[in-house]
C-alpha cells in the first residue's frame, strides 16, 4: 500500500511553490530603508535594524560619494554623532573623523555687541534710584490701602 501511495505520488508532477519570502539581507535592507525613510522623528523612537556586513559596506560607500549629506544614511550618522559625538567617535573610529569632515567649520561668535535699531538706541531707561522709589511707594500704597476698613462692611 505504502509503495502504491509513493508511486502515486510520484507519477504526478510537483511544481514548486514561488518563494514569497525575501532572504535574511534583503529583509534587513528593506527594515533600515524603512528605517531611514522615517527621519529623525522615527529615529529617536525606535532602536535602528541590525547592521550586517553589507549595511556597513553600503553605509561606507555613502561616505564616500559626491554628495554624502544627502543621502538618508549619512543623515542618521550625523544625527547619531551628535547625540553624544566623543562616544560616536570612540566606538566608530572610521566613520566619525569622515563625518566630522563633513561638517562645515564652526562659526566664531563674534564679541562685539550688536547695535540697536536707532528707534529703539534714544530711548532712556530709568534709573536705579528711580525704580527703587517707584517699588517702595507702590509697596506704601499698597499697604496703606490693605490698613483702610471697607466702607461696604458696616456693622
Amino acid at each position: 500500500m505504502a509503495a502504491g501511495l509513493i508511486g502515486l505520488c510520484l507519477s504526478h508532477p510537483v511544481a514548486a511553490s514561488p518563494i514569497r519570502h525575501q532572504s535574511q539581507a534583503q529583509k534587513i535592507q528593506t527594515e533600515w530603508n524603512n528605517f531611514l525613510a522615517g527621519g529623525p522623528t522615527l529615529w529617536g523612537t525606535r532602536h535602528a535594524p541590525p547592521i550586517t556586513a553589507l549595511i556597513k559596506r553600503e553605509s561606507h560607500a555613502d561616505l564616500a560619494t559626491a554628495d554624502p549629506l544627502s543621502l538618508p544614511m549619512v543623515q542618521y550618522l550625523e544625527w547619531r554623532r551628535d547625540l553624544n559625538p566623543a562616544r560616536f567617535d570612540h566606538f566608530h573610529p572610521f566613520v566619525g573623523p569622515i563625518l566630522q569632515s563633513l561638517l562645515p567649520p564652526p562659526t566664531t561668535v563674534n564679541p562685539q555687541p550688536q547695535e540697536l535699531p536707532p528707534q529703539f538706541a534714544s530711548v532712556p531707561e530709568p534709573g536705579t534710584i528711580s525704580i527703587a522709589l517707584g517699588l517702595l511707594a507702590a509697596g506704601a500704597f499698597g499697604r496703606r490701602r490693605s490698613r483702610r476698613p471697607d466702607p461696604r462692611n458696616r456693622t
